[in-house]
Order: C-alpha cells, then sequence, then structure tokens
C-alpha cells in the first residue's frame, strides 16, 4: 500500500514507502472450469471478483477505496449457496506481501476492541530519511485492519454468509483508531458505506464527460485514464481533513 507523503530514501534514491497489504484478504476457493468474472465497475468505483467454486456455492468479492473514508480500503466477501444444502465453508486469509517491509521499520504492534471489532494496528518508520537536514526525524505510518476468521461458512439454515474487512491507513495511530471507530459506528447505525462510496463516484461522472465518436475502445481508455486520476486525486469530501497532498508521481 502507498500512502500519499510517505517516502523513503535519501535524496535522489528517494521513492514512495511501501507499507505491508493487510487489506489483501485471500479465499481458498477455487475457479471451477475457469467460470470466474472480474469486472471493474468505475461508474461506482468498485472491483469485483466473482468465483464459481463449484455446482454447489460461489465466493462474491467487492473492493474498492472508499471515497468518504479516504483511509480505508474496505474488502467484502459474500459467500452464496447455490444448491447444495450441506453445510459449506471457505478459508481466509491475510496476504500481506513482502514481510518486513524493505522501506519501513516496525516499531509498535497492538490488538485493540473498537466499537465491539477485533483490530489490529501496527505501526512504522521509514528506513532512510530524504534529507537529514530538512528531516531530522523518520517519517511515520500506521495501518489497522480488522482480523478475518479463519472460515467463512453456511450452515445448513443459511444461504448467505458475510464478512467486511476494513483496512485503514494513516500518519499516526490516532487517526487509525478514530477512521475504524467511525467506520465502525456508522455500520452500527446501519449505514450503507457502500453506498455513500458509489454515490460519490457518480457524482464525479455526472459533472462532467470527455467522449470520442470513433469508438467504444477509444471512449474505454479515456474514461478508464480519468478513473485512475479521479482514484489518485484527494476527496472533496472526507471524514478527517485531508493532508497537504504530494503529487502522483510513484517515484516521489
Amino acid at each position: 500500500i502507498l500512502m500519499n507523503g510517505l517516502y523513503n530514501g535519501e535524496k535522489g534514491e528517494s521513492h514512495r514507502a511501501r507499507i505491508p497489504n493487510y487489506s489483501n484478504v485471500s479465499t481458498s476457493a477455487e475457479c471451477n472450469q475457469d467460470v470466474c468474472a472480474y469486472t471493474l465497475d468505475m461508474r461506482k468505483g468498485i472491483f469485483q471478483n466473482v468465483i464459481n467454486t463449484a455446482s454447489t456455492h460461489r465466493v462474491r468479492q467487492q473492493l474498492c477505496a472508499h471515497r468518504f473514508f479516504n483511509r480505508a480500503i474496505f474488502n467484502h466477501f459474500r459467500l452464496e449457496r447455490a444448491s447444495s444444502s450441506a453445510r459449506l465453508s471457505v478459508q481466509l486469509s491475510i496476504e500481506a506481501g513482502e514481510v518486513p517491509s524493505v522501506d519501513l521499520d516496525e516499531v509498535k504492534v497492538t490488538v485493540e476492541n473498537i466499537a465491539g471489532k477485533n483490530v489490529t494496528i501496527r505501526c512504522y518508520e521509514t528506513k532512510i530519511r530524504e534529507d537529514s537536514y530538512y528531516q531530522p526525524t523518520p517519517s511515520k505510518a500506521c495501518i489497522g485492519y480488522t482480523n478475518p476468521p479463519s472460515e467463512l461458512s453456511i450452515e445448513v439454515s443459511q444461504n448467505v454468509k458475510d464478512y467486511l474487512h476494513i483496512t485503514t491507513v494513516a500518519k499516526s495511530e490516532e487517526e487509525v483508531i478514530k477512521e475504524l471507530s467511525d467506520i465502525f459506528n456508522a455500520l452500527n447505525l446501519g449505514t450503507d458505506l457502500l453506498a455513500n462510496h458509489t454515490a460519490t463516484w457518480e457524482s464525479h461522472w455526472n459533472r462532467f464527460e470527455i467522449s470520442a465518436d470513433d469508438g467504444t475502445k477509444t471512449n474505454q481508455i479515456i474514461h478508464a485514464s480519468m478513473f485512475y486520476l479521479i482514484s489518485n486525486l484527494p476527496s472533496e469530501e472526507t471524514n478527517q481533513p485531508n493532508d497537504p497532498f504530494w503529487g502522483l508521481s510513484p517515484g516521489g
């Protein structure tokens, strides 16, 4: 995961610091005869993966970087019964990538109970300062995430089971805790946070349009480019104030 303003490396070697991706939850479900569907709904800002593991059940995954809770990544899993009346299950696990990070030193790990949810918070410091004169101390970052169950299952009396994995990233532990707390409290009140996210994206698209007359392919390229740019720009309305924006360059 890359975070706005977080860099590691001295002077010309400076680059965006890589935070281990604890939002990346995978399942034991595998495609059956390649019957899988991967889609990116750019109008709603949601990536979806549907895995038809067998004739008995399917796994539907929806992933988004939330536009209002813009320090959060939502990773929603739904296990759906297709035909069998037996108990069905898939395994869940976090695949965080390169751990430990090549750019960050882990300085603190805690397990918290936030609004009734079991959450792990990890805090880091960059390994190398960009310039020791202008940056006397390392940059800091924290990541907090819900701890997934090892198994997502449908009992005999059920047809659907959901798990929402939430990850937040910010420059301080306090910001991470506030973002998680506000999200959990909103969910406990029954707020549809996915609808909140998609409404923001649809508002973007309704306010402007760029299109070409020479075919669908060109329009797809234009819209994909617009989606990439909007995704990387600060949200206009957010749960917590935005930090200064440091640009889009991946290398700094």
